[in-house]
């Protein structure tokens, strides 16, 4: 049996101490509860996890033909823009399934941190192609601009 205790103290008219008040509460259904999360948890995760490396693995095989075949110079325009459009959507999925397993990794505490330069400039516009790229379709103006002084020497 797991025990919860809480206490107060006791005061009389004035505000001076005269004793406590304990409760002590039965936890031990909600630390079985606990456990129970904590086991789905983990078991979520490595679903997660092995689910992405089966997925990933068809899809850098997909996306390889993909590629090998736009290299074919028998293809006729429409052939070639459909090609296109599985590449493109074969390495947005690549990159959600990415994601996935990042994010597993963050929830198992198995994240690496790995220091590297990169350019800000050229992230933010990346991002800023991105976000274009969605927004553009719902009618939606999205835009951005260095501001006039920037710390990170992007400026």
């Amino acid at each position: 049996m797991v025990m919860s205790l809480s206490a107060a103290p006791l005061l009389d008219d004035q505000g001076e101490p005269v004793g406590a008040v304990c409760v002590f509460r039965d936890v031990s259904r909600e630390r079985e509860l606990l456990t129970s999360i904590q086991r789905a948890h983990e078991a979520k995760s490595l679903f997660l996890a092995n689910m992405s490396h089966e997925i990933r693995t068809p899809m850098n095989a997909i996306l390889g033909f993909s590629q090998l075949l736009l290299k074919d110079r028998a293809l006729g325009p429409a052939q070639h823009q459909h090609l296109d459009t599985i590449v493109r959507s074969g390495q947005h999925l690549l990159a959600v399934i990415n994601d996935i397993l990042e994010m597993s990794k963050i929830e198992a505490g198995r994240v690496e941190l790995s220091v590297a330069a990169f350019d800000l400039r050229d992230l933010v516009a990346d991002l800023a192609t991105i976000f274009r790229l969605r927004t553009t379709p719902r009618a939606c103006f999205f835009g951005w601009r260095w501001p006039r002084i920037c710390p990170c020497g992007a400026g």
